[in-house]
Parts: structure tokens; sequence; C-alpha cells
């Protein structure tokens, strides 16, 4: 189907009304189509018996670009007959509602009972169109006034089946009849006049008056045709409150009309119930599914497997975790105004037990180092099933806020909250004194939560960060779940684009976007000192992924230039002497071996086996090659090659664990073969797990599962991440993708 563009101007908003007779609803265009284009009027088109539709008519009123259209057959109206209602909103920040309906024959004339505004309405300007058999009228009926901001979607209530808080409604006889023009939902059926408040679309079901608006003012309303005075009313209003709400793009009735959620600018879902499932219920909200907006570019896994780290382009690094048998997000530690490219999750040392630290990278030459506050342990206790941390010794939170520390355990932050138009965390601490707020030592805040911000206006009032029972909502999630920032690390002279730190926590390796060998370098930073340890010489473009090994002797790392390069730790007497730890250029690691043109194209993933003894990695040319490692470095040649994939291979990761086989041989003995896991991501979304079981000098492999089209992803993996699943023997398997979302799947021996 084909319409006239220039008839319309852009088109920004589309709506066809379906077919009140009972009829196959596949057939609703032959009925109306209603279109909103960037000229500021509603264009109304029906379509003739041959098919094709034609324009019959153009409604003007709003003053900017229509936004959302919806049409609702209301049944009699004031005056009889069927109505045709149109809702249309605009950017003007106002909703008009148009009635078309078939004008009634000349010598009829007003019933006395009918209210003024229906008088009106007939009277008022309108816009007329005939058919075959007909001609019908189209006027405004209300224009709502209730935004303070653009108006970007409108719908009416769906069908509802009476039932607690549902008033009776009696079906309206008979159905009504088409007209054989073919302009099917238009005919009118001449009925008794007076108020109405739904029509009854079957013997079951009743149609409400509601309509339901979204705008970018952060608010939802519904509103209600009021038989009574025949005006529309703004019944009830829900929405957000806060700083960083930006606004609702749309919002929609669940099917049975009892819930209502609006999807906001950053692509947030905010949902709302009726209490106690009641039709007259209060509005309360409910979690909703969140994620990223953006490419989720790189992920892994924290506090022992308990959550996942995630961190894309939409500027915002989150937390997911179970809870109640699900997967939610839990905190959102970093809302930063640069896109990410990796992150790195630092093990806690025993000098530093019980803190959890994370290094991020983003579209910037720094290095930001976060730690976990008091808050999101609360918060991650209770989803676990923890009666809050000071069980297990940490701080626990009392009910006015204040923070008691358990035995063994240091003061530790609350929260964090971030300048306006800054990119820097900064730490909250518990009010412990009576005092008002003031700057306390080492620069950090205390008294948030009192009766100001010490910092001055620069902060926007915010309530204290605290502990969630559930999963957050998504007003909490982006206001109170941030990290506080512990350290920057400058250094490199380009974005940084990936980090990888090792298993003892004592070292942190980052590297950024290059073109050249010297800016090539991978930078070595010591964690105890916070401080560059030096560089490593290995590649000559941007490093792709750098990856310790298990036992943290080794790193190794893959670059778009087609290489892969393996480092050796230097002895640990070295280490405990404090070598290449004093910014003299020395370094703790050396380089082991460098394999050029190790692929034929760019080198997107690597990583070891968990006993250190194989390396995979995988490419553009659509290989993944397993290389053996010994003392002196990987061999020259792989020792294996899976088949060649269909497309560019982006991500690969070994599962913690090898397994060992037992096989009898002549004497009656037994000898174990190794086998280990392999997962592989791909460009066009899918995953595949694959097992290397090695044999006396060679390597085979099977492919053990593929993932098919309904739970891969729709675009390029971006990172795999294993981890051990909660039940005994299982793993989990977590992917992020250039498609927005993260997946996890659960992998049974």
């Amino acid at each position: 189907m084909e319409l006239e563009a220039e008839a319309v101007g852009w088109p920004a908003a589309l709506c066809c009304s379906d077919d009140p007779s009972g009829g196959s609803r596949l057939y609703f265009c032959r009925a109306a189509l209603a279109l909103g284009g960037t000229d500021c009027r509603v264009h109304l088109w029906l379509r003739q018996p041959g098919g094709h539709f034609e324009k019959c008519c153009r409604l003007s009123g709003h003053q900017d670009w229509v936004r959302s259209l919806a049409f609702l057959h209301a049944g009699q109206g004031q005056s009889g007959g069927e109505r045709l209602l149109l809702a249309s909103a605009s950017q003007d920040r106002y909703i008009r509602i148009w009635c078309i309906r078939r004008n009634v024959e000349k010598g009829s004339s007003t019933s006395k009972t009918d209210p003024p505004s229906s008088t009106l309405s007939r009277l008022g300007p309108s816009s007329h169109f005939t058919t075959q058999h007909s001609t019908y009228s189209v006027a405004l009926e209300s224009l709502l006034i209730g935004h303070e901001d653009w108006v970007h979607s409108v719908q009416w209530s769906p069908p509802i089946e009476p039932g607690p808080g549902v008033p009776s409604i009696e079906p309206r006889p008979g159905a009504p009849s088409i007209d054989e023009s073919g302009a099917r939902g238009l005919s009118i059926e001449p009925g008794s006049a007076g108020p109405i408040m739904g029509t009854v679309q079957s013997g079951e079901c009743a149609q409400p008056l509601l309509l339901l608006s979204a705008s970018m003012d952060r608010t939802m309303m519904v509103w209600e045709y009021d038989g009574s005075c025949g005006l529309w009313m703004n019944k009830e209003s829900v929405g957000d409150a806060g700083s960083t709400a930006l606004g609702y793009y749309g919002g929609v009735f669940g099917p049975d009309g009892l819930s209502i959620m609006a999807h906001g600018f950053t692509g947030a879902l905010h949902l709302w119930r009726r209490e106690d499932g009641r039709q007259d219920g209060g509005w309360v909200p409910h979690h909703a599914m969140t994620g990223h907006y953006g490419e989720v570019l790189d992920l892994s896994w924290a506090l022992d497997g308990s959550c996942l780290i995630t961190v894309g382009g939409d500027q915002t690094a989150r937390i997911t975790a179970r809870v109640d048998g699900h997967w939610c997000e839990i905190a959102r530690p970093q809302v930063h105004g640069h896109d990410f490219f990796g992150l790195a999750v630092i093990p806690p040392t025993t000098t530093t037990p019980g803190r959890n630290l994370y290094a991020s990278c983003s579209e910037e030459k720094v290095i930001r180092v976060f730690e976990a506050p008091q808050a999101f342990h609360d918060t991650l206790s209770l989803a676990q099933g923890c009666q809050h941390s000071h069980a297990n010794g940490q701080a626990a939170q009392s009910a006015t806020g204040q923070i008691s520390q358990g035995p063994g355990c240091t003061s530790r932050p609350l929260g964090a909250v971030v300048k306006a138009l800054g990119l820097t965390n900064k730490a909250v601490y518990a009010d412990e004194g009576t005092a008002s707020a003031n700057d306390g030592p080492d620069d950090r805040l205390v008294g948030i939560g009192g009766d100001q911000y010490a910092a001055g206006p620069e902060f926007a009032p915010a309530a204290a960060p605290t502990a969630c029972e559930g999963p957050p909502f998504e007003e909490h999630l982006s206001q109170n779940t941030l990290w506080p920032e512990v350290h920057k690390l400058y250094g490199h002279g380009d974005n940084v684009t990936c980090l990888a730190a090792d298993p003892t926590g004592r070292w942190l390796v980052s590297a950024c976007k290059a073109q050249s060998p010297e800016v090539a370098a991978i930078w070595v930073w010591d964690i105890q000192e916070w401080r560059p340890a030096g560089t490593l010489q290995a590649h000559t473009l941007t490093v792709t992924q750098l990856q310790f090994s298990n036992s943290g002797r080794y790193l190794l790392s893959g670059s778009r230039d087609r290489t892969f390069g393996v480092f050796a730790l230097a002895a640990r007497g070295r280490l405990q002497d404090g070598g290449g730890s004093q910014g003299d250029g020395s370094t703790p690691l050396t380089l082991l071996k460098r394999m050029p043109k190790a692929h034929s194209r760019i080198i997107w993933g690597v990583d070891w086996s968990p006993d250190d003894r194989f390396i995979a990695t995988g490419s553009r040319d659509q290989r993944v090659k397993i290389w053996e490692m010994t003392e002196m470095g990987p061999l020259d040649r792989p020792i294996h090659s899976l088949p060649p994939m269909d497309c560019s291979v982006t991500s690969v990761a070994f599962a913690p664990q090898s397994r060992v086989h037992s096989d009898s041989v002549g004497n009656g003995s037994t000898h174990g073969r190794q086998s280990n896991i392999l997962a592989v991501g791909l460009q066009d979304g899918s995953i595949q797990v694959w097992e290397l079981t090695m044999e006396a000098t060679s390597m085979r492999s099977r492919q053990l599962w593929r993932s098919c089209r309904s739970n891969q992803h729709s675009d390029s993996v971006k990172r795999l991440r294993w981890t051990a699943a909660a039940n005994q023997g299982g793993l989990y398997l977590a992917s992020c993708s250039a498609d927005h979302s993260l997946r996890v799947f659960e992998i049974t021996p």
C-alpha cells in the first residue's frame, strides 16, 4: 500500500480502525486509516470497494507534529448513533478527540435532555465526507489539556470482563450494519439517546471510555468520559520524580486493563498495577524489566559469581543478580558521559579483605576504579535471602540511616553522588552525629539525608542511598545505586579500549586505541600503590583483549595486527622486593613469545584453559585456533583448529573446570583423558559450545550445543564469561551483544 507522502509531510503517526461488525479483524483496513504528519494535521483515508485508499478529509487544530493516533468504536452518543472516536496526540502538549458520525436525517431534532456540550459539538466546525450511500461528519469532541510537555502516545483501554470494581453494563442489542460502500466501521445505526459509559463488544466484555496518554513531562494520565456532563476528565495520573527522569516516549494498557506501562528516554520500562486487581483500585508501582539501551560491550562475573557487571554504549555500568529465581538489575554503579569499552573486576586481597573493586574504561584516556558501597552490600544480601549484612560481619544500616560496623570492617561509604554535568562519583558517608552536614575528612561527604548537602547547589537533592528488599525500581537505580570512585589512573595517550586484572588482585593491565607500536604498548599498574609499573611492547595496532591466566603466571593479548602475545610474570622474590612498582620503567611482566600472523584477520577473542595449558584465539577470518603452551611459550603451530565458522568469531571463553574421562587399556589399568569446554561467540549473534579432548599427541573436538534462533542474539556477540552455577556441577554462561542484550545460559552436566 502506498499513499501520497506529499499530502501529509513526513508521516509521524499511523492508526487503522478495526471492524466492529463481528467480521474477521484481518480486514480492519477496509474501514479507515488515519495519518498524522509533520504538517500538524490528521489525514483520514477510506478504503474503497476496489481495495484502494482514497483521502476523504484532513483535520486541523494541532500546532505541532502529530505523534500518536488511536481509534475506538465508542457506541451510542448523546444524540444517538454509533460513534467512531479518534484520539490524536501532538508535540503542542494537547490531546484532541475527534468524533466521526453519520449525519442525522433532515427533520430530526435535538432532544431536550441532551446536554449543552452535545449541541455545541454539532454546531461547531466540522469536516464532511461522502460515501456511496451516506454522508459523515468529523468534529472535535474534546480538547484535553493537562500535560506540560510533548505528548508522545495515546491508547484506549482494552475491553474488560466484569469483575470486582467493574460496573455492570447491559449489552447493546444487535450489531451495526455495514455500509455497502465498503467503509466498514463508519456505518451508523440510529439508536436511543442517553449517556453511556462503554460499549459491550460481546455478552461478557465491556469497552470503557478510558484513554491513556504518555508525555515527556514524566507523567501518564488516564482520561475518563463523564456521561453526566459529556466531558472528558483527568481521572488519574502516575509518573516519576527526580532530576534524572527524562520523560516517556510511549504508554500502553495491559491486556486486562489492570496494568499500565511506559517506556522512557533511557529505554527503561515503568510498570503500575491496580491494587488488589480491582478496576477501582489505585495504581501501585511494580518492578519491570531493565537493561542496556545501547551495545553491551563487556561483562564480568563479580563477588564469587553471584552477580554480573556489564558496561555498554549507553554510558552506563549495570549489575545483574539472581533474585527469587530470575535475573534482574540491582545496581547501576556508574552513569558516565562517555561510551564504555571495557571493565575488569579486581579480586579482594589479603591486605584489603571485603573490598569489592572494579575498573572501567571508556572514550577517555582515564581508567576509573570504583568500590562497592554499603547500600549495595545490603541490597545484595537481601536479594540472596540474608537478613542484612551484619550477619556476616559487615556493616548494617539501621532504620535511622546510620551504619553499625561489624568486627574487623573498615568504614565503608554508604553510596555515592555525582555533580551536575560531572563524571566523578563522590563517596557519601552516613551522618554519625546530630550536626548538620559538613565536609568530613578526605573531602568526603557526611550527613547526606540530613538538612542539606555540604557540597553546595551543584549537588541535586536526593534521598540517601538505602538497601532494597526486592528488585529496585528504575527511579532508585538511576539515582541511589552509584558506587564511589576511589582512584583514577592516567597515562594512556588515547581512549582506553580493554582492561584485565590478575587473580591475586595485585596487577591491572590496560591498552588503548593505537596505530603505532609506541601507542599500542600495554600498561601495567600496581594495584597496591595505584601507580604505573611499566609498559609491555608486543603489538603495532590496537589491542582488542587482555586476559590473565587462571594461575596468574601469564598474560595473553590479542590485537588488530593479527598477532597475539604471551607475557610471563617475574619471580615471586622480585615482586616481594617491590620490583617493577617504582615507576622507573621496569615491569613485573616480560614478553615470553609473540606469534606473528597467527590469523589472517583481526583477532577479537583470546582465553586460557583452566590449567593454563592451552590458548584459544578467535578471529575475523572465521577460525578458532587452539595453541599448546610450554615453559618457553606457545608452540609455533596450533595444535588444533575448529571447523570454519559461518561468520567472524568475536569472542571465545573456556569453562572454569576441566573434565577427566577414564578409559580402560589392555593391561586392565585406566588412562585419564582431559577435556575442556570452549564457548565461541559469532558475529551473527549465535553461540556454540565445543568439547576439546586431548589425546596422546593430538586434540579432537566435538560440538556439544549451538544456540537456536529463539535464544540467540540478533547481533554480534561481544563477550562470553563462565562461572559455576548454584546447582552442583552446573555452569552459567553469560553473553553480551551489540543487540543491547545480556543473556545467561545454564549448562548442566
